[in-house]
């Protein structure tokens, strides 16, 4: 690995340079692009419990219908995006040091709700996609989406 890659944890699998990190029916919910000199940049779609589009997040700035009910907090290794109408957390991103793989990583916890309604769970340890729970442990690489959902 080198400086520009992006290794992911989400439920005890690791996604390195895989270009849509969350898509769901081929369309990207949650990207993350930069490197180690520039920083990293999410770019995330966040959806209400029947399926709207409720915000965006673009380059560390949130719009939408909804966006004000939003808040980003800045952490010394990365960030967390919470709801202020229930105080959950939606998305927090925290970067890692692995010394044993050299390798920065992000670890990841999401509690989101998809265009469909369902919602996406995980931890750097868990999730509530079946399908990732199989392959604990896996790493992947190089991918146009790291978790493809339908």
């Amino acid at each position: 690995m080198n400086a520009q890659d992006i290794c992911l944890k989400i439920g005890s699998n690791y996604f390195i340079n895989c270009k849509n990190v969350i898509s769901i029916n081929g369309h990207p919910i949650l990207q993350m692009t930069g490197d180690d000199a520039t920083g990293r940049k999410v770019s995330f779609e966040i959806y209400s419990a029947n399926g709207a589009l409720d915000a965006t997040l673009r380059d560390g700035k949130l719009s939408g219908q909804n966006a004000n009910f939003y808040k980003i907090s800045q952490e010394p290794n990365g960030f967390t995006l919470s709801d202020g109408r229930d105080k959950h957390i939606v998305l927090r991103v925290e970067g890692h040091y692995n010394e044993k793989e050299k390798r920065k990583e992000d670890f990841v916890w999401a509690q989101l709700y998809l265009p469909d309604g369902n919602i996406f769970q995980c931890t750097p340890e868990t999730t509530n996609v079946e399908y990732l729970q199989y392959m604990s442990g896996s790493t992947f690489r190089n991918s146009d989406s790291a978790i493809e959902l339908n």
